[in-house]
């Protein structure tokens, strides 16, 4: 019977790799008991729309999701879902909407927050429910959404994971989305003294969507956060 050090000393390769990036299902070894290294990412959360004519503060960005690498021996089949990302706020004033959370038999990850109307990024995933990154044993939690009336980075964040704020004119930008390990979030749209611009939709896998910009006669929507993901490599009993 092999041990997990075997493959991790012998630089053993995976005999299958299966990935999910959406839905629901139930996920069966080639063999019983077998070594799997899951990877989980959550959905990203979406990203707000501001108020009209606000010259000082758009919206803020949705938060990027938790991810988790583990090893586990895998008994048979086990369910899965991967959580969904979580749409901007469209057509009026408002947040965005939380990203599920990703889960494979009994362990789970979190989405990411949402993004508010008023400037304040979604929290990152994880443990964290501020805008900051955090670690809670294997979780690596998502960065969260930017915030403040300049739009830049939240304290803590990681610029490798971070998405800009939109362009001041008139009227304020929105705040990027937070990213994850897999993703970087949206930019912020831009502000405008008639029609402002949407925050752009989150790229790769538990990114946050950007926030909107606010427009002297039209705010900019929010943009939708990405979607979880799960990698399942497999090793052999």
């Amino acid at each position: 019977m092999s041990s997990l050090t075997d493959f991790i000393v012998g630089g053993g390769k995976p005999t299958l790799v299966t990935t999910y990036t959406s839905g629901t299902g139930t996920f069966t070894p080639l063999v019983s008991d077998s070594w799997c290294r899951v990877t989980l990412v959550g959905g990203g959360g979406g990203g707000g729309r501001p108020a009209t004519a606000n010259t000082t503060t758009g919206a803020g960005g949705g938060g990027g999701a938790a991810s988790w690498v583990y090893w586990v021996r895998i008994p048979g089949a086990t369910s899965y879902a991967v959580g969904g990302g979580g749409l901007g706020q469209t057509g009026s004033t408002g947040n965005g909407n939380l990203g599920g959370s990703t889960s494979f038999g009994a362990m789970s990850v979190n989405g990411g927050g949402a993004g508010t109307s008023s400037g304040t990024g979604g929290g990152g995933g994880g443990t964290s429910t501020t805008n900051n990154r955090s670690v809670s044993g294997l979780i690596e939690g998502g960065d969260g959404g930017s915030s403040g009336t300049s739009g830049g980075n939240a304290a803590g964040n990681i610029s490798t994971f971070s998405s800009s704020a939109g362009s001041f004119s008139t009227n304020a930008p929105g705040h990027g989305g937070g990213g994850s390990l897999y993703s970087n979030g949206g930019n912020g749209g831009n502000g405008s003294a008639t029609t402002a611009s949407a925050g752009a939709n989150a790229t790769g896998y538990g990114g946050g969507g950007g926030g909107g910009g606010s427009g002297g006669t039209t705010s900019g929507n929010g943009g939708n956060g990405s979607g979880g993901l799960i990698i399942i490599e497999e090793f052999g009993a």
